[in-house]
């Protein structure tokens, strides 16, 4: 068996640590965008697993937010602004607003719409009717315990 880092003609390998690097790497970053590459899914599943076990973290949530945006995965995206959404609540309806509109390009018409709806009502059931395949907090069943 090679030591480590001594099979480099292996690119089975070499792909599975350049991820487990980009993983390694996205936990010590305190910075807002990551810098896209091969491994950007692994790092977006990494943040939306990371949402999940602390969901109070706001910069987890931003961060996943423009990581979907720069892969541009509409459904992840969906997902995350919905648990951004059920976190927030009331809070930071400006912040909420802003990304609506950021994202709208990346959303179906009905989509952004929904958004919007559920933010103007505050209204999080109103989330139930977008794509939540990928909400983390919905499949979770965060939001039935949210207090009020």
């Amino acid at each position: 068996m090679e030591p480590f880092g001594q099979d480099d003609t292996n690119p089975r390998a070499q792909a599975r640590i350049r991820k487990q690097l980009a993983l390694l790497n996205t936990q010590e970053d305190r910075r807002l965008l990551y810098r896209s590459g091969d491994e950007s899914t692994a790092v977006l599943r990494y943040l939306q697993r990371s949402v999940a076990a602390r969901p109070q973290a706001l910069r987890q949530h931003i961060r996943r937010i423009y990581l979907a945006v720069q892969c541009q995965d509409s459904p992840q995206l969906c997902g995350a602004v919905t648990d951004l959404m059920l976190v927030l609540k009331t809070r930071g309806t400006t912040l909420q607003r802003r990304i609506i509109d950021q994202i709208e390009p990346l959303l179906q018409p009905e989509q952004h719409e929904r958004f919007r709806t559920a933010l103007d009502r505050r209204d999080p059931q109103a989330l139930a009717q977008l794509p939540i395949d990928e909400s983390v907090l919905c499949n979770s069943g965060y939001f039935l315990r949210m207090p009020a």
